[in-house]
């Protein structure tokens, strides 16, 4: 381009962009440059986000180490209530319960129920039933068989219904038993736990065993 801004004193110029468009090859090389660098974010952003669910999953899904049994029960407002009642009552109304498929990790310690920082999310395996029947019972258990080979993982089970105490907690125990023999596991003990309630307007109960990885404080 000459130093008036025309482009008359550049043929080249003139022969390249005489119809205001750049030449094919230029625009497939900067289509191809365009295209390797959103090939690039779009890696750069997809590793970003693995290295985030990554890091996520340590910090949550960390194999519990300790676990715990609990159970609760309480009438509410509604039956939400009565559920959120019933997990105060246990305990772990101040956690974020993150529910567990009932697998106990192989060397997990039961121990005594202790205070986790509230709003910590907690891998749980629970049962819970509420109900707005007044003069019904209704029952939450869980049921934990320790395998006799202590390197192999226990099964946690859950139940509920509407009936006595007695009679989830009988079922869960069988229940429990079963899904060690199709494992082919011989059991050491079983460890059931739940709890009952009479509803008068929104009654709720709730049974758990809560895991807690002991590095993690």
């Amino acid at each position: 381009m000459d130093s008036s801004g025309t482009g008359e004193g550049d043929g080249t110029a003139n022969s390249l962009f005489a119809d205001g468009r750049a030449p094919a090859a230029l625009t497939r090389s900067f289509s191809i440059c365009r295209g390797d660098i959103s090939v690039i974010i779009r890696r750069a952003v997809t590793s970003l986000h693995f290295a985030v669910i990554i890091n996520c999953a340590a910090m949550i899904f960390d194999t519990p180490t300790h676990y715990f049994v609990c159970a609760g029960q309480a009438e509410g407002y509604s039956p939400l209530n009565a559920f959120d009642q019933a997990l105060i009552d246990a305990g772990v109304g101040d956690l974020n319960l993150v529910r567990l498929s009932s697998i106990l990790p192989p060397r997990c310690k039961k121990v005594e129920p202790f205070e986790l920082p509230g709003g910590a999310l907690v891998p749980v395996a629970y049962s819970k039933m509420y109900s707005s029947t007044p003069g019904e019972v209704i029952s939450a258990a869980v049921a934990i068989a320790i395998p006799e080979d202590g390197d192999l993982p226990g099964l946690i089970m859950e139940h509920h219904g509407a009936g006595p105490l007695s009679e989830v907690l009988e079922q869960v125990h069988e229940m429990a038993i079963q899904g060690m023999g199709h494992r082919r596991r011989a059991v050491a003990d079983v460890l059931s736990v739940g709890e009952s309630h009479k509803v008068e307007r929104h009654g709720a109960v709730f049974a758990g065993v809560v895991m807690w990885n002991g590095a993690r404080g």
